[in-house]
């Protein structure tokens, strides 16, 4: 390093003409060694010129170079520091208290239809006592066992025969619907007394037991009596039933 620099020191002195080799055939310049410890602010530098006539020494003190101090400029690196201010979580305490709607409790009252009392008035006729009465079929004595009906009168209060008085019969045969309608007062024959009737009801008499029925009704069709069941039989001296209404 100090030889860099007096090279570069020898090259200024010469540009500058401070030293001027005339009719200086030749010219050596030793260098002396660097003997001393090299000085930290100012170095000193011997240069021995010879001549071919005599040697010369010049010692050369520099001027003392401008050193440039350079003091470290440290800037500390500006750390910012940034501080996060942690964004506190949201925590959701409200409590949600759910308000119920009391449930109406409907009591309902069942308000208990009224009994309809019906006061019926009693039909005109009823049976009469001691009805029905089983005979052997004396109307039609040929037919003898293969013959069986119903057949009778209807009196009023008074114990009158009445005439033109609907018989309604109903019954189920074998699993057939039988009806039959007729009219007292129209027996053939008279065979039943004034005001007699006669239905038909088979050419078989059989047992049965409430299948049929028999009632009193007017021309208008308004029920006179109530509804009576009665019994068959199959004996031929039963094959006719003898049935009577009598007036209240």
């Amino acid at each position: 390093m100090k030889r860099v620099l007096l090279v570069i020191i020898l090259s200024i002195f010469l540009l500058s003409g401070c030293i001027e080799f005339e009719d200086i055939p030749t010219a050596t310049v030793a260098a002396e060694t660097e003997t001393s410890q090299a000085t930290t602010e100012q170095p000193t530098t011997t240069l021995t010129t010879q001549t071919a006539s005599a040697s010369a020494t010049t010692t050369i003190t520099p001027k003392p170079s401008s050193t440039a101090t350079l003091t470290p400029s440290f800037t500390p690196s500006k750390t910012a520091t940034k501080t996060t201010t942690p964004t506190p979580t949201q925590t959701n305490t409200a409590t949600k208290t759910a308000t119920l709607t009391p449930t109406k409790t409907v009591t309902k009252t069942a308000t208990p239809t009224p009994t309809k009392t019906l006061t019926s008035t009693p039909y005109p006729y009823a049976l009469q006592t001691g009805v029905p009465v089983y005979l052997a079929n004396f109307g039609y004595p040929d037919a003898d066992c293969e013959w069986m009906g119903v057949g009778g009168q209807i009196f009023n209060q008074n114990g009158d025969a009445i005439s033109n008085l609907v018989v309604w019969i109903r019954g189920t045969m074998d699993g057939t619907t039988y009806e039959n309608v007729v009219l007292s007062g129209t027996a053939q024959g008279n065979k039943y007394g004034p005001g007699g009737y006669e239905a038909v009801l088979g050419d078989t008499p059989f047992d049965s037991s409430n299948i049929f029925s028999i009632q009193i009704l007017d021309l208008n069709g308004n029920i006179l009596s109530e509804k009576v069941y009665f019994d068959t039989y199959s004996q031929c001296d039963q094959n006719l039933i003898i049935i009577n209404f009598v007036g209240k």
